[in-house]
């Protein structure tokens, strides 16, 4: 999968790892002060990690990506920063849907991404995972690099 990330994804080329968005964008970068950084810290503190699968493929009209289950502790993440970070705008009012990108700013052809994607998930079965930590990125300079990273705490299940 990375292989199609890195030629497909602008932002894998940028130094953007495989994630899964909770809130794009959060604030503007001279917003993010020391208040910002706890109240995001108390949301991390909150959440237990946990364990998830990507299962599928899908698709936006310009994105193919991997679908993660149960997507439910991601939108009650998304959930959060959206009650905590309220004045914030997320850039989209669409719904939230988790999803892990793959290929991005498709026009027309897929190239094969779709199928190569779905033959490589067929072959290895859904891809187990696990969140123990959010991560704020910025890419102010054109290259993403986070800021700061905030640990989940061990939960019984992980």
């Amino acid at each position: 999968m990375a292989h199609l990330r890195e030629r497909y994804d602008p932002a894998a080329r940028r130094g953007l790892g495989a994630h899964i968005t909770i809130m794009y964008p959060l604030l503007p970068p001279e917003r993010l002060d020391e208040a910002v950084l706890r109240r995001i810290a108390d949301i991390a503190a909150g959440v237990e990690c946990f364990r998830y699968k990507l299962t599928h493929v899908a698709r936006f009209p310009a994105t193919i990506y991997l679908a993660p289950k149960p997507a439910s502790r991601f939108a009650d993440l998304h959930e959060r920063f959206r009650s905590v970070f309220a004045d914030a705008d997320s850039g989209s009012h669409a719904a939230y849907v988790p999803h892990l990108s793959v290929a991005r700013n498709l026009t027309g052809d897929d190239h094969g991404v779709d199928a190569e994607l779905k033959a490589l998930l067929a072959r290895s079965g859904p891809i187990d995972c696990a969140c123990h930590a959010l991560s704020l990125q910025e890419n102010g300079s054109g290259l993403w690099r986070e800021l700061r990273s905030f640990e989940l705490p061990q939960g019984a299940n992980t």
